[in-house]
């Protein structure tokens, strides 16, 4: 795999772990970290044997959100349109991954590293976690799909809230929002979040991505349209080597051994 300067890539057992490495900045999102994420995570769409990915970060935070070193100069409208746009690109990357994506929260997430960890398909969160969305105080609009995220995790009056407010938000109210699936002691949160993920990466690869392409767009369209998106994946879906697995383990009666084909 490719070496990086601002991350760490590793791969075993079908899970690739990315590590935002920027410690000494709180992992905060540069233009750097995130090219370098999002080759990553390219990286982890086309190679085969990566079937799950663990997004977490190096240090005692999570992700800062957005180098406010980077803003202290001012930036101009095209400085800031590119900048932002990088990260779009990133969460349109997790986003679309054909595969599960599970955040792993060590620390704070504030700014575009809440809406990082809240992209990704599963979030567990260490106890003294606590995430922000901290733009207003900085007189900014949430980016990194924020306004997209909230809303369908939290209703509108809730997200309103949490955006004009910036307020902390620990992981234990997170997780009674429903912004996070778990909160863990923090001794225990990589061993949890690299269960989890072993987990799906011994799944049907295939058939999560459909499954997650296809709840991704739920919010979006009809039942009508929604039930033919259903027969059109499902038609893939029994093409599939781990369909016909699937059905030779529950005749034999014993776990599957899912392939991701």
């Amino acid at each position: 795999m490719k070496d990086f300067k601002t991350i760490l890539f590793e791969l075993k057992e079908g899970v690739a772990i990315l590590t935002l490495n920027r410690p000494q900045a709180l992992n905060a999102m540069s233009i750097a970290l995130e090219e370098e994420l999002l080759q990553a995570v390219q990286i982890c769409q086309r190679e085969d044997e990566v079937r799950a990915v663990l997004i977490t970060g190096a240090g005692r935070a999570f992700c800062a959100g957005g180098d406010l070193k980077y803003m202290e100069g001012g930036l101009g409208l095209f400085a800031g349109k590119v900048w932002v746009e990088h990260a779009n690109r990133l969460v349109e990357a997790i986003a679309g991954l054909p595969k599960p994506v599970i955040a792993a929260v060590n620390g704070p997430a504030v700014g575009g590293g809440m809406n990082l960890a809240l992209v990704c398909d599963a979030v567990i969160a260490a106890e003294e976690a606590f995430f922000s969305e901290i733009f207003t105080q900085v007189g900014l609009v949430p980016d990194t799909g924020g306004h997209w995220i909230l809303p369908r995790l939290v209703g509108l009056r809730k997200a309103m809230e949490l955006i004009f407010n910036a307020d902390k938000i620990s992981a234990a109210q997170a997780l009674g929002l429903g912004l996070i699936n778990q909160v863990v002691p923090r001794a225990e949160l990589m061993d949890r979040a690299w269960a989890w993920a072993c987990r799906w990466a011994q799944g049907p690869t295939k058939t999560l991505g459909l499954s997650k392409s296809l709840l991704n767009k739920s919010w979006e369209t009809n039942l009508s349209t929604m039930l033919a998106l259903e027969a059109l994946a499902q038609s893939i879906a029994f093409k599939s080597q781990d369909h016909q697995e699937g059905l030779a383990a529950f005749k034999d009666k014993r776990p599957p051994n899912f392939k991701g084909d």
